[in-house]
């Protein structure tokens, strides 16, 4: 089982260097959020992350209410990644889970599954969901998507009730003086 973390600006990772001392072997770095919002600190976590050889992913925090709005966000992403040049070998993860935004935009969660899609093909590039357990099994179609996508489950449980390529198993660790840090497992 190989260990990861994911940030983005609200968590900034300062002690890179303490990431090989805890047997860190991948991140995955926000992209951005909503309709072309770049994460700050992307490009420096990017820079930082390929100084350290760690396989890399990212992820994008959906704020669509509606397929052509995921596909805009895919597009949106995908300029981001380009601009880095850097080599992505793991998934590009698209994460729609505010649920409480979205209950007050009036959402169909009817249309998420088709938002995935939307967002892979805006995207053009190996595509993930990120979702807790409760979104995979209330509001997407998990079945389908787990047959199409690299599923990313964040569950704080002792095991993780879903298949998946990635789990979150903890939004409390910590590294070096880092604190809290997300807390991944893969099975690569």
């Amino acid at each position: 089982m190989a260990i990861g973390i994911d940030i983005s600006e609200n968590n900034r990772f300062t002690e890179w260097d303490a990431l090989k001392d805890a047997g860190v072997e991948f991140i995955i770095i926000r992209a951005g959020y909503g309709q072309g919002n770049l994460d700050s600190w992307f490009y420096e976590s990017v820079n930082r992350a390929q100084e350290l050889g760690l396989r890399m992913g990212a992820y994008w925090f959906s704020y669509a209410l509606d397929v052509d709005a995921a596909r805009r966000e895919g597009e949106y992403c995908r300029e981001i990644i380009d601009m880095t040049g850097a080599l992505f070998d793991l998934p590009i993860f698209y994460d729609q889970e505010d649920s409480d935004w979205r209950e007050n935009h009036d959402y169909n969660h009817g249309i998420a599954t088709a938002q995935c899609d939307a967002f892979a093909d805006g995207l053009g590039l190996n595509t993930g969901v990120y979702a807790n357990c409760d979104w995979f099994t209330h509001y997407m179609d998990y079945d389908y998507l787990a047959s199409k996508y690299t599923i990313w489950l964040a569950q704080y449980a002792p095991e993780p009730e879903l298949a998946c390529g990635i789990w979150q198993y903890s939004a409390a660790g910590s590294i070096g003086g880092n604190y809290p840090i997300d807390m991944n497992t893969a099975n690569f």
